[in-house]
């Protein structure tokens, strides 16, 4: 969970957001520092990434970084057919942060925003 303390700009971007919905979640992606989930006028959980040596091309990081929090977010929920308005956990909202940072990671080390990463290779940015 987040410590309450965050650099200025996400304070305000925390501060904008709650002022207009203050039951609404923000993720905010940082780059190469990973990506922060916000509620609130907090943050309350941040992912940094794995360090890349060599990036090749940052086309597309940020649509990997959401099909990533989507999947990992899903790939834990109970979530059914049957039962579509059940509130998100926050095991499933910090799993969809490492997911959404890996697969971001994976895709600046291709050239190109068409060539999703494999499964494997997110699994190993995972395991670092």
């Amino acid at each position: 969970k987040g410590d309450g303390k965050m650099p200025t700009l996400l304070e305000s971007v925390a501060d904008f957001f709650n002022e207009k919905s203050p039951k609404t979640y923000v993720i905010v992606t940082l780059a190469a520092k990973g990506a922060a989930l916000l509620f609130g006028r907090k943050c309350i959980f941040s992912q940094v990434t794995t360090e890349v040596d060599s990036p090749v091309d940052a086309t597309g990081a940020g649509d990997s970084f959401a099909a990533g929090f989507i999947y990992g977010v899903l790939s834990c929920s109970e979530n059914t057919k049957e039962s579509t308005t059940k509130n998100i956990t926050d095991e499933e909202l910090q799993k969809g942060l490492k997911w959404g940072c890996a697969n971001g990671t994976c895709s600046v080390m291709v050239q190109g925003a068409s060539v999703p990463p494999s499964k494997n290779s997110i699994m190993q940015i995972l395991d670092r």
